[in-house]
């Protein structure tokens, strides 16, 4: 098809080579999307393991105000009938006593909830909310010394989490298991981040750790990015 100007002529674009290059850039675009996936899930890695750096920074404050001892990973009822997890501790003082004491060390929930994991708030408010948070390792014990670990630069604390629940799925959970987890039911690390779990060591650093690695600091299993129960 040709169209008549000033200056002479232009050929327009046919309807069949408009298609092919819609097609080139579907192709592009296809092309691309993995590696802006890949681009995203570092950004969410690297965002992950900056929150987990200021949990962990909040544990110890707390338990250097509190005679070594970390937070209770969770109380059902608390001071104001709802759920209280670790880092409801955090981020609140309890208003009456006969409590485990809280304090304001982090700013707010969502510094301790992993960016690459959809935010749930099924059936909770956020401060109240058992889910959507780090997992604390419960075979530490509750309220475990933080400050008496034998050896804190290879004792994991706190982690990428996931629990399955009838209300929301796959969810992240406040505690977490060293074990292969039996059931969908009970609570485990999560290795979401391309097979590796971003987790948070006593002595205060944050690493990024393989099946392998968890092995290696004493964990038995755990959950794959597909949510599959697998051994280290």
């Amino acid at each position: 098809m040709t169209l008549k100007t000033g200056g002479g002529s232009a050929r327009a674009f046919t309807i069949i080579e408009l298609l092919i290059v819609i097609a080139l850039l579907m192709m592009l675009c296809a092309l691309l999307m993995p590696a802006l996936r890949e681009v995203k899930e570092k950004a969410n890695q690297i965002k992950c393991m900056s929150n987990l750096k200021q949990c962990g920074m909040a544990l110890l404050q707390y338990a250097d105000d509190n005679e070594g001892r970390a937070p209770t990973i969770y109380i059902y009822p608390s001071w104001d009938g709802m759920d209280a997890s670790w880092a409801r501790f955090l981020t609140e003082i309890p208003p009456t006593s006969g409590w485990p004491k809280g304090g304001k060390y982090l700013p707010n929930y969502e510094v301790c909830h992993c960016p690459s994991e959809k935010l749930r708030l099924v059936n909770y408010l956020p401060k109240n909310n058992p889910y959507e948070i780090y997992g604390m390792r419960s075979s530490l014990g509750d309220c475990f010394s933080l400050f008496d670990l034998r050896t804190p630069a290879s004792t994991i604390v706190i982690g990428d989490s996931i629990i399955f629940t009838t209300s929301g799925g796959w969810r992240q959970y406040r505690g977490s298991s060293d074990e292969k987890p039996a059931s969908t039911s009970v609570g485990t690390l999560h290795l979401r981040h391309a097979g590796m779990a971003n987790c948070w060591f006593a002595d205060g650093h944050v690493e990024l750790c393989d099946q392998t690695a968890l092995k290696r600091y004493g964990l038995a299993g755990g959950r794959s990015k597909d949510y599959s129960a697998v051994d280290f």
